[in-house]
């Protein structure tokens, strides 16, 4: 899920070899969007294969040497590109083209020669969709106050990379955070003050968390939770160390009993090599057990499950 910036011009890529026609296209819509283009299938997919895909695709459905429907069913077809909508072009028009245009998975199409106000408007309204499911996107899959993903996205991950470590027989680990003084600290300064506390928290960890592949969620009230593919115990273990000194060096001050006066973190760890008759939830049920173990232990302690 990319970061989405609503005020930030949207993307097309245009995806054709006449290149009179992708200057043509490019006049017309390069005031309202960042235009990239493409003559090849090669050069098509290493732009969508980028860190910022386009939001938009407007493909030739007839190039010379490439079928545009199969490229329109393969980029339906690949999950980092099966959202990006695609817009055809197309030369004649009648009802079995525009159903054959459509089966191919096209979001709508467009004709030559080219009418500048319907080219506008199909375009706008297929980028304006793009966007609202994008937003819509990230309240789903998004903690409102940390930013972190939340606890939707944190179970479809999981899911997704206990299913590739049972298959490449890859270790796993998980990290249960919790938040020491939780209570007390809500109850002496106030849930405004939590708030911020927790925004800081949530920040530090994350930038502890470094590889792309590791995901940190928000996955309860004074709780996350840090997802470890292919990582053995002992390199949990670095990092909920780090989490540690991390969250420590916030300095946000905490319960009086507590020994050193600031808020700390409580953690369970867990790893395993995941199996075809394990099931996804013991690792999650060790990780909590080694988290109520720390809690019980005091605050910033650190317990390690392996299963």
């Amino acid at each position: 899920m990319r970061k989405l910036d609503v005020d930030q011009k949207q993307s097309v890529l245009i995806i054709d070899d006449n290149q009179q026609d992708v200057n043509s296209l490019k006049k017309l819509l390069r005031k309202e969007y960042r235009i990239r283009s493409a003559n090849t299938v090669e050069k098509a997919f290493k732009a969508i294969g980028t860190r910022n895909p386009p939001d938009l695709v407007l493909l030739n459905a007839l190039m010379t040497g490439m079928d545009g429907g199969e490229l329109c069913k393969k980029l339906r077809s690949t999950p980092k590109t099966w959202n990006i909508p695609v817009i055809l072009i197309t030369t004649e028009f009648s009802e079995d083209e525009e159903s054959r245009l459509f089966k191919m998975g096209a979001a709508d199409y467009l004709l030559k020669p080219f009418n500048p106000l319907t080219v506008a408007a199909r375009v706008r309204t297929h980028a304006e969709i793009k966007k609202y499911r994008e937003c819509l996107e990230v309240s789903y899959y998004r903690d409102g106050l940390t930013a972190l993903p939340n606890n939707r996205r944190f179970e479809e991950y999981y899911d997704s990379v206990w299913s590739f470590a049972v298959r490449e027989s890859l270790p796993l680990s998980l990290i249960k955070v919790s938040i020491a003084d939780f209570d007390w600290y809500v109850d002496n300064y106030g849930q405004q003050a939590m708030d911020d506390c927790l925004m800081a928290i949530a920040k530090n960890l994350s930038h502890a968390a470094r590889r792309k592949t590791d995901m940190l969620a928000r996955t309860g009230r004074e709780e996350f939770t840090c997802v470890l593919p292919n990582t053995r115990i002992d390199g949990a273990i670095v990092l909920a160390e780090a989490f540690r000194a991390c969250v420590s060096s916030l300095g946000i001050l905490g319960s009086c009993d507590d020994t050193n006066g600031f808020i700390g973190i409580n953690q369970g760890v867990a790893t395993t090599i995941p199996t075809n008759d394990m099931l996804s939830k013991k690792l999650l049920e060790a990780a909590e057990e080694a988290l109520k173990k720390s809690i019980s232990e005091g605050s910033n302690q650190i317990n390690c499950k392996s299963i």
